[in-house]
C-alpha cells in the first residue's frame, strides 16, 4: 500500500521562536499596508510564503527518503481470504434471498410480513 510521507517529514520539520516571531512581524505589517483588520487571509498566506521562500533549501534537505511515494507491495493474510470467501458467501445468499423474494411476492405469508420490511432487512 502506499504510505503518505507527511508525518515522517512533520515530525523532522522544526519552526524556531524567531521564524514565529517573523511570520507574525510580516502579518502586522502586511495587515496595516492594506489599512484593514478584517482580513481575508491574504497577509497571512504571503507571510507563509515569504518564509518558505526564503528557507526552502532547508524545506527541501528534511523531506523523507523516497519521496514522492515509494511502492510497498501488500500482503494478504489467511484470515483475509476467509474474510473474503464469507463475505462472499454472506453477498450471494442475500442476492438468492432477494430473488426468492421476488418469486414468492404474492405469498401469504410474506404479503403478512410486509415485503418492504423483508426487503429491508435483506439490503441491511
Amino acid at each position: 500500500a502506499l504510505r503518505s510521507p507527511a508525518y515522517e517529514f512533520l515530525n523532522k520539520f522544526d519552526l524556531p521562536a524567531y521564524s514565529m516571531s517573523r511570520i507574525f512581524q510580516q502579518w502586522t505589517k502586511l495587515m496595516a499596508e492594506n489599512g484593514t483588520v478584517y482580513d481575508t487571509g491574504f497577509a497571512a498566506r504571503e507571510s507563509i510564503c515569504e518564509l518558505v521562500y526564503d528557507k526552502y533549501e532547508e524545506i527541501i534537505r528534511q523531506f523523507p527518503k523516497g519521496f514522492p511515494r515509494e511502492r510497498e507491495t501488500a500482503t494478504y493474510s489467511g484470515l483475509s481470504f476467509a474474510g473474503y470467501v464469507f463475505g462472499s458467501i454472506a453477498l450471494a445468499l442475500a442476492i438468492i434471498a432477494a430473488i426468492c423474494l421476488y418469486i414468492w411476492r404474492d405469498n401469504k405469508v410474506i404479503k403478512i410480513a410486509q415485503l418492504n420490511v423483508l426487503i429491508a432487512m435483506i439490503a441491511g
